[in-house]
Order: structure tokens, then C-alpha cells, then sequence
């Protein structure tokens, strides 16, 4: 029966070191290195994938509950709350779908099945879709900076995602202040 044991180099390398003793009547051992150092990056990058996927699931999905809460105990008698809850709820169920496809996407792309749809995008109506979605933090404003006419060619699912992303952390490290989601066009200098 071989004995096995994995070791790891550093974090980027590990080796799977596997052996078969020499028997009673042979002197010869059998050993393999195998480097496992892609598997074991992919394996990590799946754990992060589903872990950052249900940490990105669980802020609308806990929005529509709260909003159905608040309906079911009354707040559907009043007509202006009850819109407000609809609508909270509506844009929920929105950002679950679009966020819902972007993980498809980057499931899709990661398993080589499917290469991200590059479109010519208006980056605004993205930044500003963000901006609303983003959970409310009381000592900070959040604000667009881009022009309308500016463009972008990207897969709407997966760039919409990541800026949300960079700006929800933003949010999440910022005490006090602002966070601006912007864009702009870079200019290369010539020689």
C-alpha cells in the first residue's frame, strides 16, 4: 500500500510525495513527487469563489426578507411604506439576478465553457446602478463622477460586480466621508 504526504513550499508550490517500501523480497522503493501546486491554487480559488458568492447573495437576499417583514407586520396598510418596501425589494430582486449572472459567468468562464460577452457599455447607468444598491453607511456618502458619454467595452455582469465590489469594501473601511464611483478617459502622452 503506498504511504502518501503532501508538503508545502512556501505558499505558492505543494508536492505530493507518494512511496511504496521496498517488500521482504525486494530492495527497491518507488517513489513520486507530483506537483499539485495548480490543483491546489484552483481548489482555493473555487473555496474563495463560494465564498465570496454567498457573502455577495446574502445582502439582498437579507433586504427582501427584512422588506417582506416589515409588509407582513403591517406596513402594507400604509400606502407610502408599503411602496417603499415594494420598491426595496424590486431593486433586490434585480441586483440578485444581475449578481446571479455575473456568477454564471465567471463559473462559466473559469471552467472554460463560455468566454465573458464583451459589449460597448455606457459606464454610468453601471456606476450609478452600484451606487444605489450599495447598503446605506450613515457617515458616508457615495456619489457618481462620469460622464454619460463615456464607454467601455466589458461584460456587464461581471464589471458591474466588480465595481461593486471595490466600492462596498470602500464603504466597509471608511468611517467617516465619501466614496466616489467614478471613470474616466486615459490619455496616453506620445513622444
Amino acid at each position: 500500500m503506498p504511504d502518501q504526504i503532501c508538503i508545502s513550499i512556501d505558499d505558492d508550490r505543494v508536492l505530493l510525495v507518494s512511496g511504496i517500501p521496498p517488500s521482504a523480497s525486494d530492495e527497491n522503493a518507488i517513489v513520486v513527487v507530483t506537483d499539485e501546486s495548480q490543483r491546489e491554487r484552483s481548489e482555493r480559488a473555487q473555496r474563495e469563489f463560494a465564498t465570496n458568492a454567498a457573502h455577495e447573495l446574502r445582502t439582498p437576499l437579507s433586504s427582501i426578507v427584512s422588506a417582506v417583514e416589515m409588509l407582513q407586520t403591517g406596513a402594507k396598510e400604509e400606502s407610502h411604506a408599503r411602496d417603499r418596501f415594494l420598491a426595496i425589494i424590486e431593486s433586490q430582486s434585480a441586483r440578485l439576478t444581475r449578481l446571479t449572472r455575473a456568477l454564471l459567468v465567471l463559473a462559466r468562464a473559469e471552467a472554460h465553457e463560455e468566454a465573458p460577452q464583451l459589449l460597448r457599455l455606457f459606464l454610468r447607468p453601471i456606476l450609478e446602478r452600484v451606487a444605489e444598491d450599495l447598503p446605506p453607511h450613515p457617515d458616508v456618502a457615495v456619489s457618481v463622477a462620469c460622464s454619460s458619454a463615456l464607454t467601455v467595452y466589458s461584460d456587464e455582469h461581471l464589471l458591474e460586480q466588480a465595481i461593486a465590489s471595490i466600492t462596498a469594501n470602500a464603504i466597509q473601511h471608511t468611517r467617516t466621508g465619501s466614496v466616489s464611483c467614478g471613470g474616466g478617459r486615459r490619455t496616453h502622452a506620445r513622444s
